[in-house]
């Protein structure tokens, strides 16, 4: 019973950060006058922050197997972009050590790259099944780098925040 509340507890929050997650980049990219595209990764951070606390590996899978189904679904109207990069993505999650999570600066940098592997695998993939003619220099300089750095700044938000709201 305790497994499937957790898997229900973690798919929802993963659901509603999905929801969240597209219309904040949508905000972003609106603000920007569509001059860059902004996609924010809280599910991205969310992972790694389930991954660091110790939450089982079959959960987190599930669930967010089901949650980029849902994501390529909407987003895509395509399914397989999302999930692969996702698949990616926890492949090289499972990699680093979950010692190193514990440590903001690692945990800070595993972030950071899980989100440049994701964003590139999700452009490669787009570019091999022929939804997206946008030039490598077109995709880093008005996606990736913005993405990155809008990221950057919400992890550096996240874990700053909490600190100062408990002294």
């Amino acid at each position: 019973m305790k497994y499937v509340k957790d898997f229900l507890l973690v798919l929802v929050f993963a659901l509603f950060l999905l929801l969240f997650d597209g219309q904040f980049g949508q905000f972003l990219t609106q603000l920007s006058g569509r001059d860059f595209i902004f996609v924010s990764h809280f599910l991205l951070y969310y992972l790694i922050y389930l991954y660091a606390r110790g939450t089982d590996s079959n959960i987190i899978t599930a669930s967010f197997i089901i949650v980029f189904l849902i994501a390529d679904l909407y987003y895509l109207n395509f399914i397989g972009i999302y999930l692969l990069a996702l698949l990616f993505s926890l492949s090289l999650l499972h990699l680093v050590k979950k010692d190193y999570l514990k440590h903001s600066f690692y945990a800070g940098l595993t972030f950071f790259l899980v989100c440049f592997f994701f964003d590139f695998v999700s452009y490669g993939l787009a570019l091999l099944f022929g939804l997206s003619r946008l030039s490598l220099f077109t995709f880093v300089t008005y996606s990736l780098a913005p993405s990155l750095l809008l990221n950057v700044v919400i992890y550096l938000v996240l874990l700053f925040v909490p600190k100062t709201a408990k002294k």
